[in-house]
């Protein structure tokens, strides 16, 4: 994204509805080990997955993230 990252995008989607929830894929495994911390000890409702990943396995993540 060339005006912000997404952590940014993150804060102007909750600025509009703190209940959406935001799935991060990321390959970088900083990123993940940094803000998945952040993300767990928040009341906001985050998913980082790691890249790469199979196809069955992503579904199987996001769809228990939805069910929460």
């Amino acid at each position: 994204m060339p005006r912000m990252n997404g952590i940014d995008l993150l804060d102007r989607i909750k600025q509009e509805d703190d209940k959406i929830k935001v799935c991060f894929f990321t390959a970088s495994e900083e990123f993940a080990t940094n803000y998945q911390n952040v993300f767990n000890n928040s009341k906001d409702n985050f998913l980082i997955i790691l890249k790469p990943i199979s196809i069955p396995i992503m579904n199987k993540h996001i769809e228990q993230f939805l069910n929460r």
